[in-house]
């Protein structure tokens, strides 16, 4: 596993949402009671969405037991959902992982080039050091994302559009804000006063909140994430201390396909096979589930209780649910 990252980033947490099924797969692991411990925000604070004028004015209508969270026990799946920031989800995987002998975890490493070979796929890895090493696989499996190095490389490419203009997120600090709110518990405001677009919620129990500003027009350097704050908050005279901002675009792309005829051996998944507004999640949850689906047909091929073609369906099932032809 080459992973370029050797510290992950806990001032931009990105997704929040972990859905049922994500959590079900997490429990497979073993790993579903390590996150809910690890999480900042149990399940029993909030399970609401909640619209509002501005976080301290007006509520508006309420959403109950949104992404799947529910203090009851559900009777559609083995687990509820969890708000919990993805450098936690991160953090308790990597450690798992770590812990495997089954797995050679390449920290600050990065792949650069890959290949299909006539036994398989080849991959060649910059280490931490700058050194470079070719390593022989029966499979190279491309989760690196929306830039991804596998993806041209099995010949695919990306269809789709972007957001016409940047969102962003913001994390920050406001002491006492929480008890000023007048609204019940909820994992999610959605404020909706003219010119204050966004959403704001806790990242814990303690002073600290995240924000995302929709629609902006302005770079990154020209933004103003403080007075976006108090605008979304209402109060122009705010405390507000800002930890981290992030600008980004939504993107809802589509890979032509996830596997070709002629490069069987290589693969993609997660963002480096489909990029989705991250509203509810739906990014990180899917990555997560096509790891899952790729993993279990990876290891029936692989220990020959299925035939090869068992992968190219995975990519041809994709393009029929979307119209498309797939040239898997």
């Amino acid at each position: 596993m080459v992973e370029p990252r050797t510290v992950i980033d806990t001032d931009r947490p990105r997704a929040k949402t972990t859905n049922a099924r994500t959590m079900t797969h997490l429990r497979r692991w073993g790993l579903a009671d390590t996150v809910r411990a690890a999480a900042p925000l149990p399940v029993d604070y909030a399970q609401d969405a909640v619209f509002v004028s501005t976080l301290l004015g007006r509520e508006v209508t309420r959403f109950p037991e949104i992404f799947q969270l529910t203090v009851r026990r559900p009777r559609d799946s083995p687990e509820r959902g969890q708000q919990v920031g993805q450098p936690v989800i991160e953090e308790v995987l990597r450690a798992k992982v770590a812990a495997l002998n089954l797995v050679d975890l390449r920290l600050g490493a990065r792949v650069v080039e890959v290949a299909q070979t006539e036994s398989g796929a080849r991959a060649v890895v910059q280490n931490a050091d700058g050194r470079t090493e070719t390593v022989q696989a029966a499979y190279v499996l491309g989760c690196d994302g929306g830039s991804s190095v596998v993806r041209p490389a099995l010949g695919a490419g990306l269809e789709g559009g972007s957001g016409v203009r940047p969102n962003l997120s913001i994390l920050f600090t406001s002491p006492g804000l929480a008890e000023r709110v007048p609204h019940e518990n909820a994992i999610h405001y959605w404020v909706l006063a003219p010119g204050a677009g966004g959403i704001v919620g806790r990242m814990d129990l303690k002073d600290t909140w995240w924000a995302i500003v929709q629609g902006v027009d302005v770079t990154a350097a020209e933004s103003d994430p403080v007075g976006m704050v108090r605008t979304l908050v209402g109060d122009e005279t705010l405390a507000v201390d800002v930890i981290a901002t992030d600008l980004w675009n939504c993107r809802m792309l589509l890979a032509d396909h996830y596997q070709s005829a002629d490069r069987p051996n290589l693969l993609i998944a997660g963002d480096a096979a489909h990029l989705n507004p991250p509203w509810g999640g739906h990014g990180f949850n899917t990555c997560v589930g096509d790891a899952v689906n790729l993993a279990w047909k990876l290891a029936a091929v692989i220990q020959g209780w299925a035939n090869a073609l068992l992968l190219a369906d995975a990519s041809a099932m994709v393009r029929a649910a979307t119209g498309r032809r797939s040239s898997s």
